[in-house]
């Protein structure tokens, strides 16, 4: 099986065979961008980021911090009972493993928030409950605190288009969610899997040039 993360499922859930390419950083794109800024979110320093990147980074804290007050009443938890999760690689279901933008648990009101920033200029392409991505990060907070917590609220953040959605996962939906990443994880693996057209990912994709479905 290649190494899958929470990242890939909703690409291995379009088409199983699907390969990134190798990839060419030219400092001038949008994963390079991504990268930029999602480094500027973790270490709190805007300094190499131009204006506009400046303002898609504060449009992101400010989802953050409106989800902190209102969802996880942050302020009103025990400071012991605060736990942050951020860019920390965590272990799921299956060995599935991936580390999460923003990733705070409140145990005082068994709560735990998950939130995903998209730095493209393209919009969600997938709401928060269709994503297996968040599905699995929901699944990683649900494995590392299993009998401390209650409900895993997951969101999408794009700052560019102003677009948020957020799903919120509870103990009882946990079989579920192991069930939708099994389903993909098992297509990968299977040896007689079948490539599926995709116009999004068949460019992006290394076997590209020799694929039998293009």
């Amino acid at each position: 099986m290649p190494r899958i993360s929470p990242s890939l499922l909703d690409n291995y859930s379009i088409c199983p065979a699907f390969t990134y390419r190798e990839y060419e950083n030219t400092g001038n794109d949008a994963a390079a961008e991504g990268t930029l800024i999602h480094s500027a979110l973790e270490t709190d320093d805007d300094s190499d980021l131009t204006s506009e990147q400046q303002r898609v980074l504060e449009k992101t804290r400010e989802v953050i911090q409106a989800q902190l007050i209102g969802y996880l009443d942050w302020e009103n938890c025990p400071v012991h009972q605060r736990i942050e999760l951020h860019e920390q690689k965590l272990t799921g279901s299956f060995g599935l493993r991936g580390k999460m933008d923003r990733a705070y648990c409140n145990l005082y009101n068994r709560k735990a928030l998950c939130l995903d920033l998209q730095t493209g200029r393209n919009g969600l392409i997938r709401s928060a409950a269709d994503s297996l991505q968040m599905a699995a990060y929901g699944d990683l907070l649900f494995t590392l605190y299993a009998t401390h917590i209650d409900e895993v609220k997951v969101g999408l953040v794009s700052p560019r288009t102003n677009e948020v959605d957020f799903h919120v996962y509870s103990f009882t939906d946990w079989e579920d969610l192991r069930d939708r990443i099994k389903t993909v994880m098992d297509s990968v693996d299977d040896p007689f899997k079948s490539p599926a057209p995709s116009d999004t990912l068949c460019p992006k994709c290394a076997h590209f040039a020799r694929c039998p479905a293009v």
